[in-house]
C-alpha cells in the first residue's frame, strides 16, 4: 500500500510541476467562459429586443419604469416566445460547440505539455480544430 502512495504523490507532483511551467493550459477554460457569455448575451439578448421592440424606449427611462408597463409588454412577449424558445435553444446549442472546441484544445495542450513539456495556444486551436467533433459526439 506505502507503493501505491508514493506512486500516486510522485504523479500528482509530476502533474503539478508541468502545469507549472505550462500556467497557459488555463486559458482555454477562460476564452470558453467569455465567449460563451458574449455569444449568449448577443443572442438572447437581441433574440429579445427583437421580439419585443417596444421594450427598447423603456432602457432608455429606467428611472420611469412603473409596475404597469408590465401589463403592457405581457402580451408582445407571450406573442414572441416562439423567437425567444428558439434563441434560447440555438444558445445553447453554440454555446454547447464552442465549449467542446475549448475543452479539446486543453485536453490537446495537457497532452502536449506530458509528452514534451511544453504546451501553448497554438497547440490548443489544432487540438481544438482536430478534436471537437468528438467532444461534440461524447
Amino acid at each position: 500500500m506505502d507503493n501505491m502512495v508514493e506512486e500516486t504523490e510522485s504523479v500528482i507532483g509530476k502533474g503539478f510541476e508541468t502545469w507549472k511551467r505550462n500556467l497557459s493550459i488555463c486559458l482555454p477554460f477562460v476564452f470558453s467562459f467569455v465567449l460563451t457569455s458574449v455569444v449568449g448575451i448577443i443572442i438572447i439578448g437581441g433574440a429579445i429586443l427583437a421580439a419585443i421592440p417596444s421594450l427598447v424606449p423603456q432602457f432608455t427611462k429606467l428611472d420611469e419604469i412603473t409596475p404597469d408597463v408590465i401589463p403592457q409588454v405581457l402580451p408582445q412577449i407571450l406573442q414572441s416566445m416562439g423567437i425567444i424558445i428558439i434563441a434560447i435553444i440555438a444558445t445553447i446549442i453554440l454555446c454547447m460547440l464552442i465549449d467542446a472546441f475549448f475543452w479539446a484544445g486543453a485536453i490537446g495542450m495537457a497532452k502536449e505539455a506530458t509528452e514534451t513539456g511544453r504546451a501553448n495556444i497554438a497547440h490548443m486551436i489544432e487540438y481544438g480544430k482536430k478534436e471537437v467533433h468528438k467532444s461534440v459526439l461524447h
